[in-house]
């Protein structure tokens, strides 16, 4: 469980969105953890985050009218 950013105490998941978001992009935070009853310390660093939607169209195939697994052989014929 989340606990903490950089010292700003976690109410629920809004909070740490609301940290997270106010944190420029390239910043080392410490988050304290709880784990197995003990709390616990970790240094990330924030990252830019990526929109579902734009990483769906980076993944999806370029040729839009190609299924996205690819061609399909038709059947031999003996």
């Amino acid at each position: 469980m989340l606990v903490a950013v950089d010292g700003t105490p976690l109410e629920g998941p809004r909070d740490l969105q609301r940290v997270v978001s106010s944190t420029p992009v390239g910043k080392r935070v410490r988050l304290v953890l709880l784990r197995e009853g003990r709390e616990t310390e970790v240094e990330v660093t924030i990252g830019l985050y990526k929109e579902r939607e734009a990483r769906e169209r980076d993944e999806a195939p370029k040729d839009k009218d190609a299924p996205a697994d690819g061609p399909k052989e038709s059947p031999k014929t003996k």
